[in-house]
């Protein structure tokens, strides 16, 4: 399904949190971009994320690392 993106809205701000294994394992939404048939989207979009890294490879097992970032829509 293609959605397409107005001008109009925010950049959201989200909040997803990794596993040890590098997968997504929850999002949040922090801040809306104002519509929700953006912001569905969005979320089940970073739940196909994964990561990988130090900081991962170093993570005790059950822990989990969070990240927040914006999500640049608008110029």
């Amino acid at each position: 399904e293609l959605t397409s993106i107005s001008t109009s809205g925010s950049n959201p701000i989200i909040e997803i949190e990794f596993d040890k294994n590098g997968k997504a394992i929850h999002c949040e939404l922090l801040q809306s971009s104002g519509s929700r048939l953006l912001d569905e989207p969005i979320i089940d979009c970073l739940y196909k994320w994964s990561a990988s890294g130090s900081q991962l490879a170093n993570l005790p097992e059950g822990k989990t690392l969070k990240y927040r970032i914006r999500l640049l829509l608008n110029k």
